[in-house]
């Protein structure tokens, strides 16, 4: 059981920082044994039942069964009234949860002091906003079916053990709104194994896997983090380009040698705007003031 505050280094051990950022962060899945009850200090079951009792509004939960959200109305009274007002209903929460649904309450942190110190060590070692999500439940059926998440996933197993299948990547970096659609791994798991109390899982982008309880209570920590990638870069760039007037004017009607000049004078005003020795700098200034104001949103659904 650990005896002090958990932080980031803790979480990969016996991997090092450097050795963990330089071979597995966006590359590679890892899987690390851990001594049963070492991330005790973060949450217990019993810590969880004070947030549910006593946490004002209620904290953002949500029951999933086979992969289906189940209505609100079924385990929290007055959903018709303020956020405030709202109650939630143990017995009927219980009772769903008892037939297989399982709980996740999205942005634990909020609520849980040593979680929320925890996620703050994370978003200053990415430089990314991450949200740290809890998965309750004892029975059979998974939360989610076969998927990927559009963002950079560590699972820390509290209590209890899961089954997981992770499949390799079938597409590079994917992201959440594509218009191609990234397909589902046609072979067998790269790794299929139990995650059990202690136990910590890194899942980057992308990385296809399914996860199955074991009839039995499990909860465990989704620690999502949402990272900047070049598209956000080219979405932060394109409002700057607007200041040259090429950006601006109507494209040439039918196409031809017009065309392709005027084409060519933005593939060079890019070329050129580009080259700015401050602009990565601006960028990621920009980003991280940015990151610092969403710290604690990002979403994250591995469960």
């Amino acid at each position: 059981m650990a005896d002090g505050p958990i932080g980031f280094d803790d979480v990969i051990a016996p991997v090092t920082r450097e050795r963990f950022l330089s071979e597995f962060w966006t590359k590679k899945f890892l899987h690390l044994k851990g001594q049963k009850s070492r991330f005790t200090s973060l949450l217990t079951w019993e810590k969880l039942n004070d947030v549910l009792e006593w946490q004002n509004p209620p904290p953002l939960i949500k029951l999933l069964r086979g992969g289906d959200l189940i209505d609100q109305q079924v385990y929290i009274d007055h959903m018709d009234k303020r956020p405030e007002a709202r109650e939630i209903n143990a017995g009927r929460l219980v009772a769903a949860i008892s037939q297989g649904a399982a709980m996740v309450i999205d942005g634990i942190q909020k609520n849980v002091p040593p979680v929320k110190d925890l996620s703050e060590q994370f978003e200053e070692i990415f430089q990314a906003p991450n949200q740290v999500n809890l998965y309750a439940g004892w029975g059979t059926q998974n939360t989610f079916h076969l998927h990927w998440d559009p963002q950079e996933v560590f699972i820390l197993q509290l209590s209890g053990r899961k089954h997981w299948k992770i499949y390799a990547p079938t597409r590079p970096f994917p992201l959440r709104d594509e218009m191609e659609k990234t397909p589902e791994p046609a072979g067998p798991p790269l790794w299929e194994g139990v995650i059990e109390d202690g136990d910590m899982l890194y899942v980057p982008r992308g990385w296809w896997h399914v996860v199955h309880p074991l009839n039995e209570p499990s909860l465990h920590l989704n620690v999502g983090i949402q990272t900047a990638t070049g598209a956000d870069f080219l979405g932060w760039w394109l409002p700057r380009l607007l200041r040259h007037p090429e950006l601006r004017q109507d494209l040439p009607l039918g196409g031809g040698a017009q065309g392709r000049d005027y084409f060519a004078r933005l593939l060079d005003i890019m070329t050129r705007d580009g080259q700015g020795p401050s602009l990565p700098e601006e960028f990621l200034r920009e980003w991280n003031a940015f990151r610092r104001a969403r710290a604690g949103e990002a979403a994250g659904c591995s469960g």
